[in-house]
């Protein structure tokens, strides 16, 4: 592609990605501020603001606080470290923070893209075809609804309506953590291939640094990366028998670099590790990989096109046999029973099969005489059908927020109390709330919190009966005086919806000192004896 083209596809890519956001800002009213949370993970935006938060406040290592655990620094997070730099720098509040990071890291990634697409695609218009392919399809999900599935009937759906890491596009409307991650996991799989063909990249020598800057990033994506360079490097050395030099060579480069991947296991082992926050976190975030049904679907007219491809092009183009052996690389090990992290080592494996379909749709348009254009247009938007719809689909929630099964919004009255709150608080003083606060409080001013994240508050269910006994109007003072102690509160935020929706009055509470309110929004601080 040239650079204008490249351009072009940028641009599309960061305004059609961006539409639900915008859409978010453009309806805030006076009394409203859009959070900016993800449409499809909005819990999971807590966690990536809080990081953000809590660098922009002066830490350089992070603990986990969407629980209210104790704990020590030990979260090293280079992305959010230097977005939370940004925030600090440019006084930009965090939501936007996040949306210039996951832009930028957008540009990075198309840039990166296009850079191996005109290594592996020979004209001008197949890599025009492949970038669009690789960036805007999905699979057949389009025929499906996520509310059509409730609990874990959802691992029947067709992944591109629900595993963002599965689709590229949905990867680059997530976060830069889900892009960046793909784009350095991406770099690191084509620098190895490429020297285990006697080939170098002009930077080769920093793949060692991205390989640790991935396990950093998303240690998830490193899992991949590592399990797909054994399966390849064992299918070079048995099928294609190189020469003992070249297998010297190639293994003592490939030793060196993925040596880097080692200091990162070390630091999870003797850091994150020890903490049981974080220990708990990862213990109880189990992510069942989907049906081979949902598999199937989710990829949808890829997995013929790719076929076709394979078979047509795999003598032509080297390359397939490794996308091929990323594949089914990916399909083994996230199936493997009894590993917690089944579903996110589907992460990046969209690209290798949007590769191969390129090839074969390209060798479909070749058969066609008439209006080859226009069928390549057509289909172009039918591959993309899905994404369309997930789209409109969020644009219509933040246009009518009460049709959104989240809040979209805080009242400026929360947000305004959330700002009282940071000011006169410790980062890790603990808050009190329900559980959207808490997803609010925790993401937006970096407070530690008792219930937020199903998968990053240990033990969640037991904090919502916490939180249902704490509210009841006939518990006692000492229950409540227990959980206090238990869960090491020191604040309590309180709404008019906790009012409306709960019988307990802590106004009325001597164990409450009320400090700040605000149009219904209270906050009370703890008394100390």
């Amino acid at each position: 592609m040239s650079r204008l083209q490249v351009l072009l596809l940028i641009f599309f890519l960061c305004l059609t990605t961006s539409l639900p956001y915008i859409t978010g800002y453009i309806h805030q009213s006076p009394n409203q501020v859009f959070v900016g949370r993800i449409p499809s993970n909005p819990a999971d935006t807590a966690a990536y603001f809080s990081n953000i938060e809590q660098a922009r406040q002066g830490r350089w290592l992070f603990t986990n606080q969407l629980t209210s655990e104790a704990q020590q620094l030990s979260l090293f997070h280079p992305l959010w470290l230097v977005l939370g730099w940004f925030g600090w720098l440019t006084h930009l509040n965090t939501p936007l923070v996040f949306q210039i990071g996951r832009l930028a890291t957008l540009v990075l990634f198309v840039f990166v893209l296009n850079a191996i697409v005109r290594q592996i695609y020979s004209t001008r218009r197949e890599q025009i075809l492949a970038m669009i392919v690789v960036t805007t399809n999905a699979g057949l999900g389009w025929g499906f609804s996520t509310h059509q599935y409730i609990g874990a009937a959802i691992l029947h759906a067709p992944l591109d309506i629900w595993i963002d890491e599965a689709n590229t596009f949905r990867s680059l409307s997530h976060s830069a953590q889900f892009i960046l991650s793909q784009t350095l996991l991406l770099l690191i799989l084509w620098s190895s291939w490429r020297r285990t063909q006697g080939q170098a990249m002009r930077h080769d020598w920093l793949i060692g640094s991205a390989i640790a800057l991935l396990g950093f990033i998303h240690p998830y994506d490193l899992v991949t990366a590592i399990a797909v360079m054994v399966v390849w490097i064992m299918w070079w050395l048995l099928i294609t028998r190189p020469g003992r030099r070249a297998a010297i060579t190639t293994m003592t480069w490939l030793t060196l670099v993925w040596i880097w991947a080692l200091p990162v296991a070390t630091y999870y082992l003797i850091g994150p590790w020890q903490q049981l926050a974080v220990r708990g976190w990862f213990e109880q975030n189990i992510n069942p990989s989907p049906s081979p049904l949902s598999f199937i679907l989710g990829f949808g007219l890829l997995i013929p096109l790719g076929l076709v491809g394979g078979i047509r092009y795999a003598r032509r183009y080297p390359v397939i046999a490794f996308l091929l052996v990323w594949i089914v690389t990916v399909m083994v090990i996230m199936y493997i029973p009894g590993l917690s992290i089944q579903r996110r080592l589907l992460s990046g494996v969209h690209m290798p099969m949007a590769f191969i379909a390129a090839f074969g749709l390209m060798y479909a348009l070749e058969s066609i005489r008439f209006q080859r254009t226009a069928t390549t247009i057509l289909a172009l938007l039918f591959l993309a059908v899905t994404n369309g719809k997930t789209l409109q689909a969020e644009i219509r929630e933040a246009r009518h927020p009460e049709q959104a099964d989240y809040p979209l919004y805080i009242t400026r009255d929360e947000s305004e109390t959330m700002n009282w709150l940071r000011q006169h608080s410790s980062i890790n003083d603990v808050v009190l709330a329900s559980f959207w606060n808490g997803n609010a409080i925790t993401g937006l001013i970096a407070r530690p919190v008792t219930l937020a994240h199903g998968n990053q508050t240990l033990h969640s269910g037991d904090r919502e009966k916490d939180w249902a006994v704490f509210s009841a109007a006939d518990s006692t003072a000492e229950q409540r005086q227990e959980i206090i102690n238990r869960l090491r509160i020191r604040w309590l935020f309180w709404t008019a919806d906790d009012q409306a929706e709960t019988a307990y009055r802590p106004a009325g509470d001597p164990a409450w000192h009320m400090v700040f309110q605000r149009n219904g929004v209270t906050v009370f601080q703890l008394q100390t004896n």
